[in-house]
């Protein structure tokens, strides 16, 4: 069930096949916003940890956040960082944090691949 911007139920095919786009288009963004982020995610995860980092950044993204590569990254964050009151997944979000704040500051030039 998909619900308009007023929280009614959507009747009308049209209005209920925008919605679904939004939400298909909303999902590539984040796609390509991600695969912008790979190649300096693991640099960033190893700057934050202090150690290098035993597990391939794309794998983990793309096979979802509970795949045994995500979970083992998790670990791996949490059991290395230095400061005792850091999770796993704060240190990955961090990471992501970081790489994406210089991609939209510009230190990241997002036209080099």
């Amino acid at each position: 069930m998909l619900l308009n911007s007023k929280g009614c139920v959507m009747r009308d095919r049209r209005e209920r096949r925008m919605k679904e786009n939004t939400i298909v288009e909303a999902a590539l963004d984040e796609m390509k916003e991600f695969k912008e982020q790979v190649p300096y995610l693991k640099q960033a995860l190893e700057l934050i940890v202090g150690e290098t980092c035993p597990v391939d950044v794309p794998q983990f993204k793309a096979s979802g956040m509970m795949s045994d590569d995500f979970l083992a990254l998790q670990d791996w964050a949490s059991e290395n960082v230095s400061v005792s009151w850091m999770t796993g997944i704060g240190v990955i979000e961090a990471a992501e944090l970081l790489v994406q704040s210089a991609l939209d500051n510009g230190n990241i030039d997002r036209s080099v691949d």
